[in-house]
């Protein structure tokens, strides 16, 4: 990730949190501001917006709605002009419990990435997220294909997942001896079968694959000689026979082949963070095996490293996305970084008192140290492979020194 990266990152993160939040009528405000667009208009047109609202039936609905105006009109006040790729802006009385009346105003505001190409107030239960989300959804896809005569797995690795489509089984019987006459019609029958698998697999490719976005190629793999064989058929759409980068020997097929077939492929993706993820896992094992020493590895180490100055790239997990703690020692100023819910009683250098400076995610607080150094970095998912055994077995932080 470079910063452009980072900031993507982490507008998709709030973006997921915005989603989560619903309000209790329809006092959720989203403003799309396009690059160019005066201020002096945004603002006489919320002032409509604010008169309009006066008239909403509902006390707390109302009440809510000209709130959220109020803000919004309040921070544009900081704004000279525009921002080049425009402005988002989203705000309402986010319920924080179960109970009416607990609701906090908040206001989010964001600088995309890419220009606002409209201008847009919308007033709901939820904040309008669409046309970001379609902004920002560039991930590159790549099909897989993981055939066996007895089975085959159809899937999709893009971003940080792998998705498993379908997996099918072929119901063709394995080898049996038949003599004379009945060997050749039973030889016919098992290549009907295997031709009617063929095509059945072939079908949920071509309905999968063919108008997949973004996709950039396809990648069959299998055990045997089943695969080329399947090629060789000339089942799969026209669009599709081109999509294909590779054909893979594996040991399994099915899911199981999937898997495989990532794990084998992962070197050629680019721009995939599953594959990424894959390759990088790999590299920090080998990197532990033949040269510890430039590896720091859990929270600790990567402190003094960061301290140091010596991170090349952090590698951290998304389960760091939690409150942490900056604390300060009030006797000897020894500073310590801990998860809110594992706060040190006293100072771990000389058990003096600790004062809490303030409190943020510890994602973004490592994801700052590391663009502050210049160092690379990369998030591993909570939730795929790689991402599971990076956060069991090394804490989910590390980093190449």
């Amino acid at each position: 990730m470079d910063k452009k990266q980072v900031e993507r990152y982490r507008i998709l993160k709030l973006l997921k949190e915005l989603s989560t939040k619903v309000g209790r009528g329809t006092e959720f405000v989203s403003l799309y501001i396009p690059p160019g667009r005066p201020l002096g208009d945004v603002s006489a047109n919320l002032r409509e917006e604010y008169g309009t609202a006066n008239n909403i039936k509902s006390r707390t609905t109302r009440k809510n709605v000209l709130d959220a105006l109020e803000s919004i009109q309040q921070r544009l006040k900081l704004f000279r002009e525009v921002p080049p790729n425009g402005l988002v802006m989203f705000c309402g009385a986010v319920p924080q419990g179960e109970a009416a009346g607990s609701e906090k105003t908040e206001l989010f505001v964001l600088e995309p990435p890419k220009p606002v190409p409209f201008y847009l107030y919308r007033c709901d239960s939820r904040f309008y997220l669409d046309p970001l989300l379609a902004s920002l959804s560039d991930e590159k896809a790549v099909g897989l294909i993981a055939l066996g005569r007895d089975e085959a797995g159809i899937g999709v690795v893009s971003g940080k997942d792998l998705r498993i489509l379908d997996v099918m089984t072929s119901g063709v019987p394995g080898k049996v001896r038949v003599g004379g006459q009945s060997a050749r019609r039973y030889q016919r029958v098992l290549e009907q079968l295997v031709h009617e698998f063929f095509l059945r697999v072939a079908e949920r490719a071509n309905k999968e694959f063919v108008e997949m976005p973004n996709l950039q190629g396809i990648f069959v793999g299998g055990p045997g000689p089943t695969k080329e064989d399947f090629i060789k058929e000339g089942l799969l759409d026209y669009r599709l026979k081109d999509k294909i980068i590779d054909i893979i020997d594996l040991g399994y097929a099915g899911e199981e082949g999937l898997r495989e077939l990532v794990n084998k492929i992962a070197p050629k993706l680019k721009d995939i963070s599953y594959a990424e993820e894959i390759e990088t896992f790999e590299e920090l094992k080998q990197a532990l095996f033949e040269h510890p020493e430039s590896v720091a590895l859990g929270q600790q180490e990567v402190d003094r490293a960061f301290k140091q100055g010596n991170v090349k790239k952090l590698l951290i997990s998304e389960a760091f996305d939690v409150p942490f703690l900056l604390m300060k020692c009030d006797k000897c100023d020894y500073e310590i970084f801990a998860r809110a819910n594992e706060r040190p009683d006293k100072c771990p250098a000389c058990e003096g008192g600790l004062t809490i400076v303030k409190e943020e995610s510890g994602l973004d607080h490592y994801l700052d140290l590391a663009l502050e150094v210049g160092a690379d970095i990369l998030v591993f998912s909570a939730h795929s492979e790689s991402g599971e055994q990076f956060l069991r077995s090394y804490s989910g932080i590390a980093a190449f020194i």
